[in-house]
């Protein structure tokens, strides 16, 4: 494991500065928008993070041959010469000489194609490793917990609908549900808080700013949790752990962030103007960065250059059609992409820390050989055993542990029929046969005929006059988008200024009618209309009381009164008929209503206080 990380810090060290020299040259040439340069940092920051842990081994086009594994021969240690001793037994002998190795120590030399490094400095940069993924960690860590601590210090806000309807417009038309605006004492600018639920966390003074410009802050916002920047840029600072020690990772992650927020404001000045929106962007940079406003002090807020860029970008040409870009920068980053992975493999390196010596024989000490037993002699006489008779079975060595198999790399030249030279780095030492070098050969030059083919057919007239009707038709169509755009604009401030001018007229009628019911002359018009009423109520009494008075005089006409007694006494029903004929009449006399009483002319006003005397010293 050591080894594996001390490979991967050796190998990031180079490859990543390279990875980002390729992006940086990729992103300048190949004209992208911004999501599309986002997506393609976030690519080559990938690649930064994983190329340095590939095993050019395990991604080989060829299968490696299975060398033969290493015998190590174990040389016998020099030995004094000495006469010849006499032969005794193996139990005594045992007893008088200990056990010795039959063979030195087996030291294997590295392979020939590791880097080996000083111990020192292989734990050096293991722990200096280990450090920075834990700094990186206690950091992501303390940015988690505060983002957290936010969210419940917040508090919610109320907001005009006309400031909230161009965000939810904005996230309806992405799927996405309204995000919710809450405020936070302890931020100076708007942010984005949470992944699975976002927030929109906005400063405590942040109604102090125009409806425009709050509209367009939001709008931004919105833009970032529509396109899930928070859960992304989470994940890249968790990817980029093992490289938070490179500058070449920080500069890929810092062009990351440009493009993200060149991103967000496209996407946010498809609900407003760009122009407008820019101006806005203008007046939020002025209104939050500190006093006394700076070149230093937008620098600080916004990133070197940061502002500048962004209107600019907002308020370019739209581009191409996404084909058009991609298959160009397809046509640029693919062998830019395969020259990097391909050097990244071809010079892999694999370090291994040097270990230091050990000796495995036992130490026998002068001691020790001078308290051994003395060897009993011989009895006279006895038979000395022969060659053939004090041979013993020798034991087999005990079974050795296999020996790493080294891979070694040929290198292979030969000159072709068209007099070119190629150059092939196999493991096999064996030279190529001439109906493969045939085949190579065939291989190369068909592979060039289809790269100047393919060349061939992106510089010709046909191919241009494609993208070029391509670019005009797509111009075409964002200019009908934008008339159409404009149309709905005007028909919509139209309807907007028909709707303000019929409210503002219902006002000034109302505004006429309690003005008028308020003067003079409409309580005199009322005044003379209740007397011509009383008048008429007056006469009509009048002229009813003297017809009942008539009617009464009539009844009590002699000739009237005979012709009455004559009919009552013709039947009691006549009678009881002529009694409520005069109690009609003389309830109909009481029940005329008077004529109603004048309303009292209105006070006139009271006239103004004089001034007071002016005071004299």
């Amino acid at each position: 494991m050591g080894d594996f990380i001390l490979g991967y810090l050796l190998n990031a060290a180079w490859e990543a500065p390279l990875i980002a020299v390729a992006a940086l040259l990729l992103l300048k040439f190949v004209r992208l928008d911004a999501r599309e340069r986002c997506w393609l940092g976030i690519g080559f920051l990938a690649l930064s993070v994983m190329l340095p842990a590939l095993d050019p081994r395990l991604v080989a086009s060829f299968k490696a041959p299975v060398l033969p594994e290493a015998v190590s021969y174990a040389v016998a240690p020099d030995l004094p010469a000495a006469a010849p001793a006499p032969t005794v037994s193996e139990p005594a002998l045992a007893t008088a000489i200990p056990s010795a190795p039959s063979a030195a120590p087996i030291v294997e030399p590295p392979a020939q194609d590791k880097l080996t490094l000083p111990a020192f400095v292989g734990l050096g940069l293991l722990w200096g490793f280990l450090a920075a993924v834990v700094v990186g960690l206690v950091r992501l860590s303390i940015g988690l917990v505060a983002a957290n601590r936010l969210m419940r210090q917040s508090r919610p806000i109320e907001l005009a609908p006309a400031v909230l309807a161009p965000m939810r417009r904005l996230a309806t038309a992405h799927g996405r549900r309204a995000v919710p605006v809450r405020i936070s004492d302890s931020l100076t600018v708007p942010a984005v808080v949470g992944g699975w639920f976002p927030v929109i966390l906005a400063p405590a003074d942040f109604e102090r700013h125009g409806q425009e410009a709050m509209t367009a802050a939001l709008l931004h916002e919105c833009a970032h949790v529509v396109r899930g920047d928070y859960a992304i840029n989470l994940a890249c600072e968790a990817l980029t752990l093992p490289l938070i020690w490179h500058p070449a990772v920080h500069l890929i992650k810092s062009h990351i962030q440009a493009d993200r927020e060149a991103a967000c404001d496209r996407l946010a000045a498809g609900q407003m103007p760009a122009k407008r929106y820019a101006a806005c962007l203008v007046a939020l940079a002025d209104a939050m960065s500190p006093a006394p406003r700076t070149a230093l002090a937008m620098q600080s807020l916004f990133g070197r250059g940061e502002l500048e860029r962004r209107v600019r970008m907002l308020l370019q040409t739209p581009m191409g059609e996404v084909r058009g870009r991609l298959l160009r920068a397809a046509l640029v980053g693919g062998p830019v992409l395969g020259a990097v992975v391909t050097s990244g493999l071809i010079f892999h390196v694999e370090p291994a820390m040097a270990q230091p010596a050990q000796d495995s024989r036992p130490a026998v000490s002068a001691p020790a050989l001078a308290g051994a037993p003395t060897l009993p002699q011989p009895p006279a006489g006895a038979a000395m055993p022969t060659a053939a008779e004090d041979a013993a079975p020798i034991p087999p060595s005990p079974a050795r542990p296999k020996a790493h198999r080294m891979i070694e790399r040929h290198v292979h030249r030969w000159t072709s029929d068209d007099g070119k030279t190629h150059l092939v780095i196999a493991e096999d030492e064996k030279d190529l046969t001439p109906e493969e070098q045939a085949k190579l050969d065939t291989e190369v030059a068909q592979a060039r005929a289809e790269a100047e083919k393919a060349r061939a057919y992106a510089h010709s007239p046909e191919f241009r006059a494609m993208i070029d009707k391509s670019q005009q038709d797509e111009s075409r169509a964002d200019v009908a988008e934008a008339r159409a755009e404009a149309e709905a604009a005007r028909t919509e401030a139209r309807a907007e200024a028909n709707a303000a001018k019929a409210e503002a007229r219902a006002e000034a009628d109302q505004a006429r009618a309690e003005a008028k019911a308020n003067g003079a002359e409409w309580r005199a018009q009322l005044h003379d209309m209740v007397e011509r009423q009383r008048t008429l109520i007056a006469n009509n009494r009048v002229e009813v009381a003297a017809q009942v008075q008539r009617v009464k005089e009539i009844l009590h006409d002699p000739d009237v009164q005979k012709a009455l007694r004559q009919a009552r006494a013709a039947g009691p029903e006549v009678s009881r008929a002529l009694d409520r004929l005069d109690r009609e009449l003389d309830r109909s006399l009481d029940h005329i209503p008077a004529p109603p009483k004048p309303p009292k002319p209105p006070a006139p006003p009271e006239p103004p206080a004089p001034p007071p005397p002016p005071e004299t010293e």
